[in-house]
C-alpha cells in the first residue's frame, strides 16, 4: 500500500492493486458467517414475502423499506439457504464499493487530477480498512448509501443544468432512503460541491421525499 500513500499510479498498476483487493474482499465475504444485523435482515425479508408489514411485526428493522425489498429479493433467490444468502449481500455490497471506486476515479478526473492520481483516489478509498470492513466483514449496507450519494456529486459537476437538478435530487433521496447513515451528507454537498444553475431545491428536496 505504500504506493497509494506516496503517488499516483500507471494504469496496470492501479488494475493488479485493484484485482488484489477485491479477490481480498471476496474472501473476507465468503467467511462471513452472520451476526445479529444479518439475523434481522432474514427476518424482515420472510416478513416482506409473507406480505407482513416490518414496522408492525418487528422492532429489529429501522430504515426506510427500500433495504428491506432489496433483501427480500436476495432471499428469495436462495432461501432458506442462509449461507448463500449472506454470500449475496457480500457480493452486492462488494459490487457497491466497486462502483463507488470508479466514481471517485472520475470525480478526481473531474476536478482536474492526472490519472495516476485518480487511480489512487479510487484505491485508497476501495482498499479503506473502514470500507471492507463494513462491506465484507460485518455485512453493512452503507456502502450502498455512498454510491448514490457519489453519483449525485459526479452530476452536479457536469454541465447539463435542467436535467440534473432532477437527477441530482432523485439521487440524493435514494442515498438517504437506501440508509440514514448519509442524512447529513446533502448539507455538505450544497456548501461544496453545488454548482451554479443548481437550485437550493435540488438539495432541500431529498430531506422531504424521504
Amino acid at each position: 500500500m505504500t504506493a497509494l500513500a506516496d503517488g499516483g499510479l500507471t494504469r496496470r498498476q492501479a488494475g493488479l492493486l485493484f484485482v488484489l483487493v477485491l479477490l481480498l474482499r471476496l474472501a473476507i465475504a465468503a467467511q462471513f458467517r452472520g451476526n445479529y444485523d444479518s439475523d434481522s435482515f432474514r427476518l424482515v425479508a420472510d416478513l416482506i414475502l409473507d406480505g407482513k408489514n416490518v414496522y408492525a411485526e418487528t422492532d429489529r428493522y429501522n430504515y426506510s423499506p427500500v433495504w428491506a425489498y432489496a433483501v427480500a429479493a436476495l432471499w428469495k433467490l436462495v432461501r432458506p439457504d442462509f449461507s448463500r444468502f449472506l454470500l449475496l449481500l457480500g457480493l452486492l455490497q462488494t459490487a457497491a464499493d466497486v462502483v463507488s471506486a470508479v466514481f471517485v476515479a472520475r470525480i478526481a478526473r473531474t476536478l482536474g487530477r492526472p490519472a495516476p492520481d485518480a487511480n489512487r483516489a479510487a484505491l485508497l478509498f476501495f482498499s479503506n480498512p473502514v470500507s471492507v470492513l463494513a462491506s465484507s466483514a460485518h455485512g453493512q449496507f452503507d456502502g450502498l448509501a455512498i454510491v448514490f450519494l457519489l453519483w449525485a456529486i459526479l452530476i452536479a459537476m457536469g454541465t447539463m443544468e435542467g436535467r440534473r437538478s432532477i437527477a441530482v435530487t432523485a439521487l440524493l433521496s435514494a442515498s438517504i432512503l437506501v440508509k440514514h447513515v448519509t442524512a447529513f451528507h446533502p448539507l455538505l454537498f450544497w456548501r461544496r460541491v453545488r454548482r451554479p444553475g443548481l437550485p437550493d431545491a435540488a438539495v432541500a428536496a431529498p430531506y422531504a421525499l424521504s
